[in-house]
């Protein structure tokens, strides 16, 4: 099995500053549906929107990665979620407002406090809170500081 990734950029780092990009496609739920559909031999496709955020909690805040991802994510990626649980197709369909944090940025947010208390709390994004359902497990990389926030169903 091989993982495809097509990412719609909308800025590149040149000489340390960001320029924002233009007439650059957008993909959409419509795009993940075709992805899907396309060929027998595609066995799944995730759509993913990213950008850094500050994420709060009792009174701390972090950047973060904030990243819109549909529910099949974890099975998709094989995620491990340590406590709780992953958003799922049933929190799209009511416009849940939740999040799974990364383990790193759990650990952060919670100080003194042990990450995994975090589930069932809410955490701010901007000016909207969002229900702590899972962190995931630790792991190296870039989703270890990221909050997963599932992607509507509206194109």
């Amino acid at each position: 099995m091989q993982d495809i990734v097509v990412a719609g950029r909308t800025s590149v780092i040149r000489d340390g500053r960001i320029e924002r990009l233009h007439n650059v496609p957008v993909l959409t739920l419509d795009d993940w549906r075709a992805a899907k559909a396309m060929s027998p031999a595609v066995s799944g496709a995730v759509l993913s929107y990213m950008g850094d955020a500050l994420i709060g909690a009792i009174g701390r805040w972090r950047s973060a990665q904030l990243t819109r991802r549909t529910p099949n994510l974890a099975d998709f990626s094989g995620l491990d979620v340590s406590i709780g649980r992953f958003f799922s197709d049933a929190d799209v369909a009511r416009h849940a407002d939740v999040v799974v944090l990364g383990h790193r940025l759990a650990e952060e947010l919670a100080v003194p406090r042990d990450p995994l208390w975090l589930v069932g709390q809410s955490v701010r994004v901007a000016a909207r809170r969002l229900e702590v359902v899972g962190v995931l497990a630790r792991r190296d990389g870039g989703l270890d500081r990221a909050a997963l926030w599932p992607q509507p169903r509206r194109t």
